[in-house]
């Protein structure tokens, strides 16, 4: 998986960082913390109607493995979270436990990308029609690994132009809203011989 361009990154190459991180309510909670920019485990527990100690525990738990760390406290009585900077990736040839473990969480965090898309695709008439604009694409292209390369290298780029919003809230401009990109370039299955 090719690393984000444009920001310095973490290399997730322990399983046990993996398996953390393959939890859906941690991945919620991780969302939470982008879209607000800090959360405390009341705050949290607020959002989602779960306890606050079960919401404490899970933001303890993506601390300890470094996808967040502690804020600037506000009040001085809660202890707010927030992302750390640079965010992840998880490197090619990361040995057999490891790439289980890494194949565990990228299907955790495509269940929730596919439900959220199937949610829009569900509301999509409902939509404002200023927000039209989004795209659903499927291709089968034809490459050699030279230009696979090259064409995951410029979507990423492509995503990295934004990144700075979704870090830091004050750099969201007026009237955006959170968009979720997906973006899968993979060899598909061969389907007969020669394909």
């Amino acid at each position: 998986m090719a690393p984000p361009s444009g920001r310095a990154t973490r290399e997730l190459r322990d399983p046990r960082t993996l398996r953390a991180m393959a939890h859906p309510f941690r991945l919620h909670l991780l969302d939470l913390i982008v879209r607000r920019g800090t959360l405390t485990s009341a705050e949290a527990a607020e959002a989602t109607g779960e306890s606050t100690a079960s919401c404490s525990f899970h933001l303890r738990q993506l601390a300890k493995y470094g996808f967040i760390e502690a804020a600037d406290a506000r009040d001085g009585r809660e202890r707010p979270w927030r992302r750390v900077e640079g965010g992840e990736h998880i490197p090619d040839r990361i040995g057999a436990d490891a790439a289980r473990a890494a194949s565990e969480a990228m299907k955790v965090v495509l269940d929730r990308a596919l439900l959220e898309l199937v949610d829009w695709l569900d509301h999509y008439e409902e939509l404002p029609e200023e927000w039209s604009g989004a795209v659903l694409d499927e291709e089968l292209l034809y490459l050699t690994p030279e230009e696979l390369r090259e064409l995951s290298q410029t979507v990423v780029a492509l995503l990295a132009k934004y990144r700075k919003r979704t870090a830091n809230p004050s750099e969201r401009p007026s009237g955006s809203r959170a968009i979720r990109a997906l973006a899968a370039l993979f060899p598909a299955a061969e389907l007969e011989r020669g394909s």
